[in-house]
């Protein structure tokens, strides 16, 4: 080779090393970051543009033909539907082509000379506003912080998803969740840590810690977290069975007992609760009802608000409930949802189980007895030997990769 090259002239060092990579784009930083900013600026404004729920069933209702009080007689014809887009939108906005109120949404329900049910359609119509509110929240959040990411650098815009991200995108769906008020307010850590823990199982498949926003919207884990959601959050609230344990904060047993207001009572988010039992409720049990509450033998309260009770965390309160609780849940017989607070009760308790020593960790003699036994000690011993630190132990997020593995083994 080096005959070669003298023949021709050449050194050694003149070869070009092709294997470098290209370097960076000449798209400045800046130029990156102000198209950012005019794209979350037009996402925000599609976001107002889209219909709240309550005035789209209010002014289908107004367009509809039959008893408003036998809501599910009421149909709407075409040209009721397209009225109702442009009181809803304004005017010729049914013909400029909204996103959601459109024709081809009326064509999914009509019936030939009968026009469409007026509650399947706004049953369709919210899931989609819904599902476009969601991507487009979402969005704004990443664009952000896309411009960190390397390939908005050479202008492939691909919004990323951290797991802050996800968790803060859960959290503010919970009081739309079913049970997602019931949830302790020192629990909430966990149960977000839980709800990313499904995600990422399923979608990062290079454990970067970030997944593309479209693979999110597109996934199965998201549908079966909004199979938890409801429009309205009153209908997100079920009654507690009587007999059922719950847990009241402190602060509201006190106020309670005194005989002071206890909706005027502020419930610190790391404040103690205590364990009690469900004697008996007014009305339907949920939203705006008072329950009346057993501590203890002794003790009984009367006219505490359904808002301050939530569901027990303690092991042995929970799983003697479990059974009223699953009918609470009321899922007709369903698969078991991996975001409901249940789930991830149930998750916790078996880690507390575990967790003989108290010490927020499991070591390999207690993960052995995971799940009755259910892995042998050589499997449980390769899983510590990978996964953690030398003289460490399991930590809870960590165990609940652990039990999203075990629990979906077709997913890793």
């Amino acid at each position: 080779t080096v005959s070669v090259l003298y023949w021709f002239g050449m050194s050694a060092d003149a070869i070009p090393r092709f294997h470098f990579r290209k370097g960076p784009s000449t798209v400045s930083g800046a130029r990156v970051q102000f198209d950012a900013e005019l794209r979350r600026l037009a996402l925000q404004d599609a976001l107002y543009e889209m219909p709240q729920p309550s005035a789209l069933w209010d002014v289908l209702t107004s367009h509809a033909n039959g008893n408003a009080e036998e809501v599910d007689q009421l149909r709407i014809g075409y040209a009721g539907y397209r009225a109702a887009a442009d009181t809803l939108l304004g005017a010729n906005a049914f013909e400029s082509g909204h996103v959601v109120l459109n024709g081809a949404a009326f064509a999914k329900h009509e019936v030939p000379g009968e026009g469409a049910a007026v509650v399947p359609l706004f049953s369709y119509l919210a899931k989609k506003i819904l599902f476009l509110k969601l991507r487009l929240q979402l969005e704004v959040g990443a664009v952000g912080t896309a411009v960190k990411n390397v390939s908005a650098v050479f202008g492939e815009f691909e919004p990323q998803l951290s797991v802050d991200d996800v968790e803060q995108f859960v959290c503010e769906l919970m009081p739309h969740l079913r049970h997602g008020r019931d949830c302790p307010p020192w629990f909430v850590p966990y149960y977000l840590a839980h709800c990313s823990a499904r995600v990422f199982a399923t979608l990062d498949d290079r454990r970067q810690r970030v997944i593309p926003l479209s693979r999110f919207m597109a996934s199965d884990a998201l549908n079966e977290l909004l199979a938890l959601y409801e429009v309205d959050q009153r209908d997100a609230v079920r009654p507690y069975p009587v007999g059922c344990a719950v847990e009241v904060p402190q602060s509201i047993v006190d106020a309670v007992a005194a005989g002071d207001d206890p909706a005027a009572v502020a419930v610190d988010p790391d404040g103690a609760t205590v364990n009690a039992i469900v004697v008996s409720h007014e009305h339907d049990g949920c939203e705006g009802a008072v329950y009346t509450i057993a501590i203890g033998s002794t003790q009984e309260l009367q006219n505490v608000p359904r808002a301050c009770l939530y569901l027990p965390t303690a092991p042995d309160s929970f799983e003697s409930s479990l059974p009223l609780l699953s009918q609470m849940a009321d899922d007709n017989g369903r698969d078991p949802n991996w975001f409901q607070l249940l789930t991830a009760l149930k998750v916790y308790s078996h880690f507390c189980r575990l967790d003989r020593d108290n010490d927020g960790v499991l070591s390999e003699d207690e993960m052995f007895e995971y799940n009755r036994r259910s892995f042998t000690e050589l499997a449980i011993a390769r899983v510590f030997q990978e996964h953690v630190a030398e003289g460490g132990g399991l930590d809870y997020k960590q165990f609940l990769e652990f039990t999203h593995v075990a629990e979906y083994p077709g997913i890793a």
